[in-house]
């Protein structure tokens, strides 16, 4: 896998949750997109800016850059607004609790807003991560890696993402985690769900989702 392929398995795994929904409406074969419209100046930066997801509640916009004033490397970065009609308000560097000198990408954040997942390298391989804050206009605590459970211990050798575990999808109701892996046993970054009984219990062991679900070819 290769870094440029983050991208493809992050909106995979977006649209891949979106599915999972307790309330997901029916599709609709007319349905269409509107015209594309650039973010412009206030949140995009002469740099690299990628990878954005949105928080539920459509008000916050967290996205990767390597802009100056970040971290090192590639940085998450955060854009609010008031309402779903006001402008995005200047982007913010998450700061060093989350960031670090190596890159970061942003996966999903939960439903009540105060869980951010994301992807991070660790070493020689590519880690899921995991910050919390206590209220939605609280800082963001520092960074906790899921852990050998969900990410691979072994690191996979070879370039960081040769053995990467990427995506960190959540559901709405906080029990189902998706995510790509190159583990053993996977046909290639593989997209693999982890469960847990409530939000207050651990992750269990992944589980591929098997032939059914297009693999990704690195």
């Amino acid at each position: 896998m290769k870094l440029f392929e983050i991208p493809m398995i992050v909106t995979s795994l977006v649209g891949l949750c979106f599915l999972t929904g307790l309330d997901t409406p029916a599709v609709r074969a007319d349905f269409r997109f509107g015209k594309r419209v650039n973010l412009g100046p206030t949140v995009n930066s002469p740099q690299g800016d990628g990878i954005p997801i949105i928080s539920p509640d459509g008000l916050e916009l967290y996205f990767g850059s390597n802009r100056p004033g970040g971290c090192g490397d590639w940085d998450i970065w955060m854009s609010k607004r008031a309402s779903m009609e006001d402008p995005w308000g200047p982007p913010v560097n998450l700061g060093p609790g989350t960031n670090s000198a190596s890159w970061e990408y942003p996966t999903s954040v939960s439903y009540d807003g105060l869980t951010l997942y994301f992807v991070a390298q660790a070493g020689t391989q590519a880690d899921m991560y995991m910050a919390t804050r206590p209220a939605r206009d609280a800082p963001w605590g520092p960074r906790v890696n899921l852990g050998p459970v969900l990410n691979r211990p072994d690191g996979g050798g070879g370039d960081a993402l040769s053995g990467a575990d990427v995506g960190g999808i959540i559901s709405p109701d906080d029990l189902e985690l998706f995510f790509a892996s190159h583990r053993p046993g996977a046909m290639s970054a593989d997209i693999y769900v982890t469960t847990r009984a409530t939000p207050a219990d651990p992750w269990g062991p992944p589980v591929n989702l098997g032939p059914p679900i297009k693999h990704f070819r690195s």
